[in-house]
């Protein structure tokens, strides 16, 4: 398949909250045409870094954490498959102490299924034992070694867009200016490309849309572009919006060297 073209969309702290991926271009959302990538807001490439792929690749992958996401669990089975000897925390073993030091000896890719939330004041991914990984305890690790992919597949990691309620453990009222999610601390820690969602993907869907993803960027192609072939992968379910509620942040043009 040949590649598509590039698109980097520059926003500002009022436009990153929304949902510019759906923007419809001749009658087709944008996201479905184009290689999108968003830069992150206020951080120069200088002050980022850029971080490389090693060879092989080393990959942490995290699923059901929780021990009743069965379909979360098969999706990162699924995953391992692809990586050269992958380092795979599932139910139990996806605790607190196993991801956090996992994270510090570093990854160049990292691959969440299961279950984030938010209160009033944090978005969290909950791992084992309920325990809760919140933005600001997520970024420590990160930044001593910048990942190069970042994806966490679950409900409004990316960021919530305005308007939006979400009800969940801890029920999220609508605001007019959105909300964002786990993108910017994956930006201030370094990580080259963040993969995360602004709705709330369905099991089987996010699921296909993120073996898609991984096997597309394992050919080479870039982060960006893998993620247009996996929203058009013909395992995604029809009629399933999935797809479409993914973002990318970062460099969109990072790949396999």
């Amino acid at each position: 398949t040949a590649s598509s073209p590039s698109l980097i969309l520059q926003l500002d702290a009022e436009l990153e909250s929304k949902p510019w991926e759906l923007m419809e271009v001749l009658g087709k959302p944008l996201a479905l045409q184009a290689a999108v990538s968003r830069t992150p807001v206020g951080l120069t490439s200088a002050a980022r870094g850029r971080p490389m792929f090693r060879e092989p690749v080393r990959a942490l992958l995290i699923g059901d954490p929780t021990g009743n996401l069965p379909v979360a669990r098969a999706e990162v089975e699924e995953i391992a498959k692809l990586y050269h000897k992958p380092i795979v925390l599932i139910g139990d073993d996806a605790n607190a102490e196993d991801v956090g030091e996992v994270t510090l000896r570093g990854c160049d890719v990292i691959h969440f299924a299961g279950s984030a939330w938010c209160d009033s004041q944090d978005m969290y991914l909950v791992l084992a034992g309920g325990t809760h990984l919140t933005d600001d305890l997520i970024r420590p690790g990160l930044s001593h070694r910048p990942p190069c992919v970042v994806m966490l597949n679950s409900h409004y990691t990316a960021f919530v867009p305005p308007g939006v309620g979400w009800k969940g453990p801890d029920p999220m009222k609508a605001t007019s200016g959105g909300r964002m999610g786990f993108t910017e601390v994956m930006m201030r820690a370094g990580v080259g490309v963040f993969v995360g969602c602004f709705g709330a993907p369905s099991d089987t869907g996010g699921a296909a849309v993120a073996l898609a993803f991984h096997r597309a960027l394992l050919t080479g192609v870039s982060a960006a572009e893998a993620l247009r072939r996996a929203r058009n992968a013909p395992t995604v379910p029809k009629d399933d919006p999935t797809p479409l509620l993914y973002s990318l942040s970062g460099y969109g043009d990072l790949a396999l060297e």
